[in-house]
């Protein structure tokens, strides 16, 4: 155990840098990509973000929903009624929704690049036939209102790695918490700040935040997520906690849970 600890903490350092590394070079590609494809765009940062983002999801996508599979299924799984889906990405965690128990399923996503694989794992999902993507983010609130999101509209909430990158991340957590229904249910599995008691990897996690977001997609590696749910309103039932096996320590660590309002 004295040997493991002290190695799982060196691994867990290597994960983000990794992810750095690799954005740089995603970064990188799209970049000369577009400057031989679109030149007149080749300038102009949020094209540049939009594509670097959706090249690095298309590739490692598909690897980070297989790792958090075991723990969005069964959250997943108890979604029901009319149902809200923050940044759905192309769809990995679709299949675990029950289709008998969806009224409605509301996919808000704003990356386009994402939307055809999105539609493909609706479709695979058995899902077509109640889904509806909008292509906003979750700060679009008249477009949501414009497809009948409003204030208690909503029975389920999903957030599944999203938190991390929304604008405004308190204010965005009471909007979501105000189109609940009474009863209606928030399921969420987030990458969050290390806990209070480890203050090193906090900082540590501070230095990455220096280059995440911009090689990231606009994701951020130390927000307190699970913080902003729980106090987005009063719930009448708060189940939430860290990732199975997780000692609060890690770099990309999470909360995982449910509340009900």
């Amino acid at each position: 155990m004295c040997l493991i600890y002290p190695l799982n903490r060196i691994i867990d350092l290597f994960i983000p840098s990794f992810m750095v590394m690799t954005g740089i070079v995603f970064g990188v590609f799209t970049f000369l990509e577009v400057l031989a494809t679109e030149r007149s765009l080749a300038f102009n940062f949020e094209h540049w973000h939009a594509q670097q983002f959706t090249r690095l999801w298309k590739t490692f996508g598909p690897l980070g929903s297989n790792i958090l599979r075991p723990t969005i299924s069964p959250l997943a799984a108890v979604a029901n009624g009319v149902v809200l889906d923050i940044g759905p990405g192309d769809g990995q965690y679709l299949a675990h929704y029950q289709s008998e128990n969806i009224i409605k399923l509301y996919l808000v996503e704003p990356c386009v690049g994402l939307h055809k694989r999105l539609r493909e794992n609706v479709k695979k999902a058995g899902l077509e036939d109640v889904t509806t993507i909008i292509d906003c983010g979750i700060q679009h609130v008249n477009i949501l209102y414009d497809h009948g999101i409003t204030p208690a509209s909503v029975d389920t909430i999903a957030t599944f790695s999203v938190l991390c990158s929304v604008p405004d991340p308190e204010e965005t957590c009471r909007f979501l918490y105000s189109l609940l229904k009474p009863g209606g249910q928030w399921v969420i599995v987030e990458h969050v700040i290390a806990d209070l008691k480890f203050p090193l990897a906090r900082w540590i996690q501070g230095m990455f935040e220096v280059v995440w977001p911009t090689l990231m997609g606009g994701c951020n590696i130390n927000r307190d997520s699970g913080s902003y749910v729980r106090e987005a309103g009063p719930w009448t039932k708060v189940e939430l906690g860290r990732g199975q096996n997780e000692f609060g320590w890690e770099m990309l660590g999470h909360v995982v849970g449910r509340l009900v309002k």
